[in-house]
Formats: structure tokens, C-alpha cells, sequence
């Protein structure tokens, strides 16, 4: 519990992992970072998080037993769902998961193995302070111009409004399942969960300063830097 709300953490690790080229049917999730999986760091850092009341990892149907592996290795009680065919099905599949006493949810992507329990702490405190939805997000660092069809630019945008965004993200339940009822109705998809915020409440998403490091494992030199990175915080040697 925190401040007396109960707190399901959602996992989503259902992704094809596409763009890593790992080859066909291997998950990044599975990557080995410093001979751990990727996975394996991302459940640490929310192990370490006792203000959190369950875990649900969303994945593929053929990963589960891979998955329960890796849970109980770090002696950790998780439920495991099967992911739909889209992010946002596989966060509703999650969130239908919860405990019915939930009232957060702190959805997270998987690939994002080098969270830390105090980034989940800010970002989940905050959307309890302001409103019932805040994300991790970084000041963009480079120019950010809109090009028209032909690739000419249109206009610069102000570097100073634009952030990009992370997970954790943390929402109220119940505005997340009202917000989702009418992006049904109109049949709207979309790949950040927070948008069904934006979109279809009266609640404003608050920005929580994220950390530059804070990546998502997305090409192969994201797994160098994350091992790079991993082996300064933790001061480990490779053998």
C-alpha cells in the first residue's frame, strides 16, 4: 500500500522485439545483459519497491515458462497474462488482471530494464499529488522541426515545451477504465498509455522528471550502452 492505495504494477513484455534482430521468435526481454536477462533487472528494481501490492507481467503465451524462471530466481510472486496484439490490448489484458481492490496502476515497459525504485516512487507520487496520472518524461535535447510530405519543414518547435516520454507511467484505475470505454466506442488505438488520459478525461498528465538513462532496449547498441551503464552503477566486472 502507499498512503492507503493499493498498487498493481503491470509489466508489459509481450513485444516482438523486432528491430533488435535478435532473430525470429527471441524476445529482447531474454537479452542477456551481464549474463542476466533483461527481464531479470527490470522485476529487480520493482522487487525493491514494497509499496507496491502485485506485479502482473504481460507476455506471450510461448514465454511464460521462461518468465516464471526468472520470478522465481529473484524469489518473486508475480501473476502472468497473456499479451494481445497490441499495446494497448496487452495493457488492458493486464489491467483486467488486477486485484479488485486496485486503485493504481503503474504500467511499465519491460525494455526499460534500467528503472529504479526511486523513479517509480517519484512518478507514482506525483500522479497521487496531481490528478491521478503522471509520466517520466526528459527534456528533448535536439531540435525537433515538422516537415511537410516532401520533407521540406514546415516549423520549429519550441525545444523547451517538448519532452520525451517514458515508463513507468501511473494512472488512476478507474480513469484509465473510463477513458478506455470511449476510446472503444471509437475505436482508437494507441501506444502510449497515457494518451487514453489526455484524450478522454477531464484529468491533466503531469511530467516527472525521468533520467536520461532511463532508455528502452530498441537496437542492438542499446544493449552496449545498458551493459556499459550497468557495470558502472553496480561496479561489476565482466568475467
Amino acid at each position: 500500500m502507499y498512503n492507503n492505495f493499493f498498487i498493481s504494477a503491470i509489466i508489459l513484455a509481450a513485444g516482438n522485439s523486432r528491430r533488435m534482430r535478435l532473430g525470429d521468435g527471441f524476445s529482447k526481454i531474454f537479452a542477456k545483459i551481464l549474463d542476466k536477462p533483461c527481464l531479470w533487472y527490470t522485476l529487480n528494481a520493482f522487487s525493491k519497491c514494497s509499496f507496491i501490492d502485485e506485479i502482473i507481467v504481460v507476455c506471450k503465451s510461448e514465454h511464460m515458462a521462461t518468465v516464471r524462471s526468472i520470478t522465481e530466481e529473484l524469489g518473486l510472486t508475480v501473476k502472468l497474462v497473456t499479451g494481445g496484439n497490441s499495446r494497448q490490448s496487452s495493457a488492458i489484458n493486464g489491467t483486467n488482471a488486477t486485484d479488485g481492490c486496485s486503485d493504481y496502476l503503474i504500467l511499465h515497459d519491460a525494455a526499460r530494464c534500467l528503472i529504479t525504485k526511486e523513479l517509480i516512487m517519484d512518478v507514482l507520487s506525483n500522479a497521487i499529488k496531481f490528478g491521478g496520472c503522471s509520466v517520466l518524461g526528459v527534456p528533448v535535447k535536439d531540435t525537433v522541426k515538422v516537415v511537410n510530405k516532401n520533407f521540406f519543414v514546415d516549423r520549429t518547435l519550441k525545444r523547451e515545451l517538448l519532452f520525451n516520454i517514458q515508463t513507468p507511467q501511473v494512472m488512476k484505475k478507474d480513469l484509465y477504465l473510463k477513458g478506455l470505454e470511449r476510446a472503444f466506442r471509437e475505436n482508437k488505438e494507441f501506444t502510449d498509455d497515457s494518451q487514453i488520459i489526455e484524450n478522454y478525461t477531464s484529468s491533466k498528465v503531469y511530467i516527472t522528471f525521468g533520467d536520461y538513462n532511463n532508455i528502452k532496449l530498441t537496437t542492438p547498441e542499446d544493449l552496449v550502452f545498458a551493459e556499459n551503464f550497468l557495470k558502472e552503477r553496480e561496479n561489476v566486472t565482466l568475467k
